[in-house]
């Protein structure tokens, strides 16, 4: 199994040097704006940041300013709250303190930043080509002014009188900004720590960036990738607890059996692979399936909800017998098991549904439903015992 990538070496970092050289490449998926806060007095209300070759441009206090304001968020979380926690302090230390919002006058000097962030530009190739005087149509096309208007927050209309003229660069560019940790430390662990803080800062930084510049588009992404968020969360949860709950299956399971059935022989030797296996499969399964119930009904009210608990009563029935009956049966026999007893099976699987949509019982429902199939196993092979002796009767 080949090394994991630590987060000082993914950025570039020797391990056994205490500077990493990287880049950061912006895709702009969408038409961008990063403005001067000055205009064109009679066209252009509002023009883009350029650089010395009149190309559009990320300027590197802008970057740096986004990318510390998410580092600020993550370091936050991880530090419970407390802005003078160890993350929180880590932060200052990778990109320079900050004197200005101090609440009390110090005569410390400023820590000077361990982050070196140059401006984001286009690639040194097409700026060469770009270069002014060579290509004006190319250069013209890189940009446009577009129109728009204010919002009023209220009432959720344009506001009148509020038309204006916006210099936008055309979505597709692809500019890069090379950068340099430089971190005096031999301790390999802060060097880790600052580089996963900086790729995490990075991830949440994306989710604040607006996509396409208008104020109530970027509303109504937020709003359905929310929406999103939470559908999947709802269809996932179940998948998400079938795989937890296969990793201390075992110990729920025996700890039942040697309660309740204390006559039983040791349980059926089972590989890991097995167990994942099953449980990846069941994911799979049960994302395909609500998959198809969200595209086809879950649309409509009343019968997505009676949907939602046939498609998971059956999905979460099928899963924790697998999971328990895998103890006791070789695979075969627990599917033609399985398929003898299928209603039982799905009311069982509704009623852990049923759990699974309760908030805070939902934590406990991997437990209780193994336990609780546990028992429904033992029935089932009550009956199947009964079966068999009826049949050579």
């Amino acid at each position: 199994m080949p090394d994991a990538v630590l987060p000082w070496q993914a950025l570039g970092g020797d391990a056994a040097a205490a500077t990493a050289s990287f880049t950061v490449t912006l895709t702009m998926v969408s038409d961008w704006h990063i403005g001067t806060g000055a205009g064109i007095p009679g066209s252009v209300d509002r023009v883009i940041v350029r650089d010395d070759r009149g190309l559009p441009m990320v300027p590197a206090k802008t970057l740096t300013g986004v990318w510390r304001d998410a580092c600020e968020l993550v370091a936050l979380g991880l530090d419970d709250g407390a802005g003078n926690g160890g993350w929180c302090r880590l932060v200052e230390a990778v990109f320079g303190d900050q004197p200005a919002l101090r609440e009390e006058a110090t005569g410390d000097p400023p820590r000077p930043a361990a982050l070196s962030v140059r401006p984001a530009r286009l690639p040194d190739g097409l700026r060469a080509a770009l270069a002014p005087g060579a290509a004006a149509p190319f250069r013209d096309a890189l940009t446009f002014v577009k129109p728009g208007v204010e919002i009023d927050p209220d009432s959720g209309r344009a506001r009148t009188k509020s038309l204006r003229m916006e210099e936008v660069a055309r979505r597709g560019a692809v500019l890069t900004a090379p950068c340099t940790l430089d971190l005096p430390t031999a301790d390999p662990a802060l060097r880790n720590a600052a580089a996963a803080l900086l790729i995490a800062g990075a991830a949440v930084a994306l989710t604040q960036i607006d996509l396409v510049a208008w104020g109530w588009l970027d509303w109504l992404i937020d709003l359905l990738g929310g929406v999103a968020a939470l559908v999947l969360a709802i269809l996932l949860f179940p998948a998400v607890a079938g795989i937890i709950t296969s990793f201390f299956l075992e110990d729920v399971a025996a700890a039942v059996e040697r309660r309740h059935y204390p006559g039983l022989p040791p349980p059926r030797p089972q590989g890991v692979s097995e167990g994942i296996t099953t449980a990846l499969q069941f994911a799979g399964i049960l994302l395909l399936f609500n998959g198809v119930a969200f595209f086809v009904a879950y649309w409509i009210p009343v019968l997505n909800t009676v949907i939602f608990y046939l498609v998971n009563g059956y999905l979460l029935g099928r899963e924790y017998f697998e999971m328990v009956a895998l103890r006791r049966r070789p695979p075969a026999e627990m599917r033609q098991v399985r398929g003898r007893h299928g209603s039982r099976l799905l009311t069982a699987g509704i009623l852990i549904a049923l759990m699974l949509s309760v908030p805070l019982l939902n934590l406990l429902t991997p437990i209780v439903a193994t336990a609780f199939m546990v028992h429904v196993h033992q029935r089932i092979g009550e009956v199947e015992m009964r079966r068999r002796l009826a049949g050579t009767g």
